[in-house]
């Protein structure tokens, strides 16, 4: 009746701004843009406070895309709860966001999507989004902030890796996590060849 998760990973949307060359929720997949409506997200939380959860992962989507974004984020610490980790491409991360978390008590850990120097912007389908994740990974760690880097790794990359994880590196970057893109039938269609075996 009352079973125990000490944590949920939710995406609170299917929205984003970014058109990722990988992604099932890239933003021209206009299907999967659905998201929970206030009052769906208040319930869900209450169910997930009766339910034991201690922390949350708050992804997308773009998360920060959701209307209810920081009213998400404000009712799980009304109720005790943690919003542990915010995956995100960090273009709408801004200091009053980050300042607010902090406010609240808030010790989340920043997970950034940066696909290695130069070819960020190509796999993301965005211009300037190699330096608005960059941004990103400077503000969250100058507002005290842990930060993950989610780093997709393919043939048409990896020889920027070492020069990549060099720059994280040198902004303080806690963690990088690597991830081999893999066959989605998005990635099939735009990466080509470009998938490590």
């Amino acid at each position: 009746d009352n079973r125990y998760f000490p944590s949920v990973n939710w995406a609170i949307t299917g929205k984003c701004n970014f058109n990722c060359k990988h992604c099932f929720m890239a933003a021209d997949n206009a299907p999967m843009m659905g998201e929970f409506s206030w009052d769906e997200c208040a319930a869900f939380i209450g169910e997930c406070e009766k339910c034991g959860i201690q922390n949350f992962t708050l992804t997308g989507g773009e998360p920060m895309l959701h209307p209810h974004f920081m009213d998400i984020v404000r009712e799980i610490s009304r109720r005790g709860m943690d919003v542990a980790e915010l995956n995100t491409n960090g273009s709408l991360l801004t200091s009053d966001i980050l300042d607010e978390f902090k406010a609240l008590g808030l010790d989340t850990e920043i997970k950034i999507s940066f696909d290695g120097l130069g070819h960020h912007d190509w796999l993301r389908g965005v211009p300037g989004a190699e330096t608005k994740a960059l941004n990103a990974i400077k503000l969250a760690k100058s507002r005290g902030f842990r930060v993950r880097a989610q780093t997709n790794v393919h043939r048409g990359n990896l020889e920027a890796m070492y020069d990549t994880i060099a720059l994280l590196d040198a902004l303080g970057v806690d963690e990088i996590r690597v991830i081999r893109t893999t066959e989605t039938p998005r990635w099939r269609t735009n990466g080509g060849n470009l998938t490590l075996g």
